[in-house]
């Protein structure tokens, strides 16, 4: 297939679905997994063989979690990935608690693979000056932004927002589509859905609707049309989403569920975070 087409998004996956923190209202509901999860090497060589022979050309891939430096075969990801993606920026999302911890095996495999690693910097006791000097002794790029003191509620329990809006003001402030098993879905929710779901003995999971599987014959244009329109999980979120302070979790249904957010709160958090994007976007279109 020829691979003329580009992927105008950040393309998220997880290594680990569980975490060592526990985040009240966790969007990727990493609090509510059952024991240790961990994605399998051989599937997500599978999985990124099969997104090259779409696209060759993705801006970044960010490695995710849970928590992805609990798995104990995190540096062959490194590796698959930056051998299937040589000019992709690829990034790991970490909470930092294990960084320290790590061997240089760990930094050397980061540098050799150039992955910047990217800290989630929750209000939660870390020797930043130390992780920035390791950093920058192991020759690592490593990016440390503001402190995350707020989660949103995205989840309307209902199920009865209206698609279109659900899914067109979530666009506004986000194009980071989930790899999971196969699978492409155009946000997190109905990838990790089931975690809830299970958790609370709730009914929302995702079908085939929901995701597109990249191995069967689908055309690029395809993936692109699909990820730009809404799916039947838009209904269950929030069209305007209302915040919280950051805190451990309780693991109550409460901390992912809640009202429409007021309009101007809203309105500042969408400009918020759409700026953010169209930073990325700047940044894409520029290493093209």
């Amino acid at each position: 297939m020829s691979k003329t087409y580009n992927f105008p998004y950040i393309l998220e996956t997880h290594l680990a679905d569980h975490c060592n923190l526990n985040c009240k209202g966790c969007s990727h509901f990493a609090p509510l997994v059952t024991g240790e999860v961990f994605t399998d090497i051989e599937i997500f060589k599978r999985d990124m063989a099969g997104l090259r022979e779409l696209f060759d050309n993705i801006y970044e891939i960010r490695l995710m979690g849970g928590e992805p430096l609990l798995h104990p075969e995190l540096l062959s990801f490194f590796d698959v990935t930056r051998q299937t993606f040589p000019k992709a920026r690829i990034a790991l999302f970490t909470n930092g608690i294990r960084l320290l911890r790590m061997d240089d095996m760990f930094w050397d495999s980061c540098a050799k693979n150039q992955i910047l690693v990217k800290l989630s910097y929750y209000p939660i006791e870390l020797k930043i000056n130390e992780i920035k000097r390791k950093a920058k002794e192991k020759h690592v790029r490593i990016k440390i932004p503001g402190q995350i003191k707020s989660f949103f509620k995205h989840l309307n329990i209902s199920g009865d927002s209206d698609p279109n809006a659900s899914f067109h003001n979530c666009r506004r402030m986000f194009k980071t589509p989930q790899l999971r098993d196969g699978k492409l879905y155009p946000c997190f929710f109905p990838a990790y859905v089931h975690f809830f779901s299970a958790y609370f003995n709730k009914s929302l999971h995702a079908t085939e609707n929901d995701y597109i599987n990249i191995f069967e014959k689908v055309h690029p244009y395809e993936i692109l049309e699909f990820m730009d329109r809404p799916i039947p999980m838009c209904r269950w979120c929030l069209t305007r989403r209302s915040y919280e302070t950051w805190g451990l979790s309780g693991r109550n249904i409460n901390e992912w569920i809640g009202p429409e957010a007021d309009v101007i709160p809203h309105v500042f958090r969408n400009v918020q975070i759409r700026g953010l994007h169209l930073f990325h976007e700047f940044k894409r279109k520029r290493s093209q």
